[in-house]
């Protein structure tokens, strides 16, 4: 059993992945012009990926009670869709997405629904 600060310590390596996935995007995508030098949409995709973040911990948390597989999976597919809103923001810099992009959101979707099934099968 995991003691309640072990919980929230588990936070940290959450957050840790949403900054590295925000700055693989800005890097894989040539938008990095310097610490100090980023333009607004991808401040808010920064934000975005922050609160993808946090919904990546509620659903590592809903890991621990099989009655919680409904919470994981819709906080998974939160942090799917709004870090996905925050990747596009960075690509486009506007939120306007193709009909591609929106093929991929499905695919993303899909993905992290099939790990969070994974994950249940195999943990619980």
């Amino acid at each position: 059993m995991i003691v309640p600060h072990r919980k929230a310590v588990a936070a940290i390596p959450a957050l840790g992945i949403c900054f590295l996935q925000w700055f693989y995007a800005i890097f894989v995508l040539n938008r990095y012009r310097g610490i100090t030098r980023f333009n607004r949409p991808e401040m808010v995709s920064l934000i975005l990926h922050v609160i993808g973040g946090f919904s990546l911990w509620i659903s590592e948390m809903c890991l621990l009670d099989a009655h919680m597989f409904d919470l994981q999976i819709v906080s998974s597919t939160f942090r799917t869709v709004i870090t996905w809103f925050g990747f596009v923001l960075i690509v486009n810099e506007r939120l306007f997405f193709t009909w591609q992009q929106i093929g991929s959101l499905l695919i993303c979707v899909a993905i992290a629904i099939l790990w969070d099934v994974m994950h249940q099968i195999i943990l619980l």
